[in-house]
Formats: structure tokens, sequence, C-alpha cells
């Protein structure tokens, strides 16, 4: 009797595809595509490379708005056994990553698309939530076909293959899809990708393929705008800022709460011994550009500072820049364990551990690290509170204006 059944829903499902054309399933997908303006769906996606093989449970909500912009707002948890890898967010402003196993928050800026669109597994999301169209017959397919119908859930569904090449001055892409689509809903039940990468010139060739399965679907369900947002400040999550824009816009606030000891005011000069017991006078330094670095031993921004200030003193220091590293909160820690510090750290520059609420209360430091560039007539010409990877890349440049 079971096998009657299915036999008879196979035999429909012929006549239904059959009493349909190419053309006119692709009609009602593409206006279906449109009329998608947000989901939420869960689907469970298999990824595969010659390598490894990989599968996940994905709960996606998106939301499409009237801007130009080609991605919708959307929120992507990705769950491997139950337990979740990372959660993505877009609001159209910011993109956000959450790894679950650091508990690091990456962000980046939406003038950086091109950075984090790598970072969003594409063929893994549901075709409608970054298509308008599903299917464009005026794009040159090498091949789109209907192939053999099928049922999934109890509803008919018909399945689509596109075979297509694209190719640029460096590589070409091969791409072969497998659209099953339901003739009720038209929907896309299943998805199947196999993408080769291959670069010109070359017999190297990157195979990747996605096998997706849409369990549950959701359309056009209400979100509220705050529901694509990553708000930092409630959020348990170390943030990081990635792209350049975000980088700048971080360094920016840092400046706001920058020691008011600054830009133009003559640096108060002092006298002292480093680790290496070398007598260290700010006076004496005259004539050169001399950076000034508060930090402490513990500062995780601190080390990282330490150690961008001895790749630049190593490039500088023939064109006359001093680095002076120096510790007001660690000055009760014996010489050996301060000097194994400076050791581990491979620091060739002077770094010298001061009395507290001296040399820090003049430069009115109240946060590390901190930094401040005296110029060769011993006037402050830079200084920044905080740290971020634009470090390097602001200290050289006003290393530069200052020689």
């Amino acid at each position: 009797m079971k096998r009657i059944i299915v036999t008879g829903i196979l035999i429909l499902s012929g006549m239904l595809s059959q009493a349909q054309s190419l053309d006119e399933i692709i009609a009602r997908c593409n206006q279906t595509a449109r009329q998608t303006n947000s989901a939420y769906y869960e689907a469970m996606v298999e990824v595969k490379t010659r390598q490894s093989k990989h599968k996940y449970l994905h709960k996606v909500s998106f939301k499409k708005t009237k801007t130009r912009q080609h991605l919708p707002k959307f929120s992507i948890m990705q769950l491997h056994n139950n337990l979740p890898d990372y959660r993505q967010f877009y609001d159209q402003r910011n993109f956000t990553v959450i790894d679950y196993a650091t508990n690091v928050a990456k962000q980046y800026k939406k003038e950086d698309a091109d950075i984090f669109e790598r970072e969003i597994e594409v063929h893994a999301l549901h075709p409608y939530m970054m298509k308008s169209k599903l299917f464009d017959k005026k794009k040159e397919y090498e091949q789109i076909a209907l192939l053999n119908d099928t049922v999934i859930n109890g509803e008919i569904c018909c399945k689509i293959e596109i075979r297509k090449q694209e190719k640029n001055k460096t590589t070409w892409i091969d791409k072969h899809e497998v659209y099953t689509i339901g003739l009720s809903s038209y929907q896309p039940m299943a998805v199947q990708s196999e993408i080769k990468t291959c670069k010109q010139g070359t017999h190297d060739t990157v195979q990747k393929s996605y096998d997706v399965h849409f369990l549950r679907l959701d359309i056009n369900a209400a979100f509220s705008d705050n529901h694509f947002d990553f708000r930092s400040d409630k959020s348990p999550y170390t943030l990081q800022y990635m792209s350049y824009s975000a980088l700048k816009e971080q360094w920016k606030m840092q400046e706001k709460d920058q020691s008011t000891f600054a830009y133009g005011n003559r640096a108060v000069s002092f006298r002292l011994k480093d680790c290496n017991n070398e007598v260290v006078s700010l006076e004496e330094m005259k004539g050169k550009v001399v950076i000034l670095a508060f930090y402490y031993n513990s500062c995780s921004p601190c080390i990282q500072m330490l150690a961008d200030l001895e790749k630049i003193y190593q490039a500088y220091k023939e064109k006359g820049v001093e680095v002076v590293a120096l510790n007001p909160i660690d000055n009760g820690s014996d010489n050996e364990q301060f000097n194994k510090f400076v050791k581990r750290n491979r620091l060739n520059y002077h770094v010298c551990s001061v009395q507290r609420n001296t040399i820090e209360e003049i430069y009115l430091v109240y946060s590390y690290p901190t930094i401040f560039l005296v110029d060769k007539k011993g006037k402050i010409r830079f200084s920044h509170q905080g740290y971020n990877a634009l470090f390097p890349l602001e200290v050289e440049k006003a290393i530069r204006k200052a020689l």
C-alpha cells in the first residue's frame, strides 16, 4: 500500500512538472524571490573539500531593505554538534562575528564589505536571501535544465540544474548547482553546489561543495530593527575592530580621552637610570626625536605596544629616534624580575622603572598604554592613549613628520 502511494505521488509530480515549462517555473521562482522580504530558517549544511568534510546547522534571520545594498540585514548562527561555533550580525552599518571559542567579537564597517564578505559562506545561505532573482536566463549559462522530480516532506519538487563558468585575469571558476524547488511554494527545499576554482596558467584546482537542506522556513517573519544589531555595551565578548575604517574610528575615540598634557607643550625633563643602569636624561636627548611610552608588565596592550616600538626603534634609531619605556606601576618588583621582563620581550631601547605618582602625574597619564612623541626641540608633537592595530602606522607617521 505504501509503495502504491509513493508511486502515485511520483506520477503526480511528473504530471505537475511536465505541465509547466522551465520558463514558467523560473518565472514563478523569481516572483517568489522578489516577494520574500524576510525570513527565519534553519538548514543542515554539509561542506566538503578534498581534505575535509564538515556538517553543521544554520539558524538564520534576514530582512531585506529598500536601500541599494546587495546584502540584507541578517543574523547567522552556526552550530556544530548542538554547540554554537559563531554568530554573524549585519545591520547595514557594521558586520560583527562572535567566535564563541575565544569570546571575541570581530567588527567591520560596511565600507569594508570586500573584506568581510569573505567570511560569509554565501553558498550555504538561502538563495532568496541574497538574490531578487533566483535564475536569470539572460546570463550565459553553459547549461540550464529541468531534471527529475522528487518529493520532500510531502511536497512535490522539481530539480533545476545550472552549469556555468566565470573567468577573469587570474582565475576561472566552474560552478555546478542543483536547486530542488517546491512546486506549491516555489521555495528552494535543497541546494547542491560544487565550485571548482583554478588559477590561470596552473593546474592547481580548489574544489568545494555544499549540500544544503532547509528544515524550517518562516517566510516574511517580522523582526524589529535592533534584532540585527550587535550591542557591544551589553556584550560579554571582547570587541576587536578589524577593518581600517573601524580601527581608525576606534583610534579617534581613544584620542578623545588623551592626556591633556600634549601637542605643543614642552616636555618635562627627567633624569633616570634604565634597566642596564644607564643614565637616561631627556634634556641630553635634545636634537633627537624621543618616544616616551608608559606601560606596566601585566597589561596585554602595553606588551603589544612595546613590541611595535622595538621594530620602530630598529628602523629609525640611525635617524636619531630614541625610545624610553617608563613603568610606574611595577616599581616594587626586584631588578631581576624587571630585567627578565625586558629580556623576555627582547627590548633594546631604554626601559625604566620609576617611582609611582611622579612622572606619570606630571604627564597626566591615567590610563595605559600612553605614549608621547617629543620633537628635536623638546616639544610634544604627538600623544596617544590606548592601543590597536593602527598603532605602528600612526606612530611612524608622527616620527616622519618630526624628523
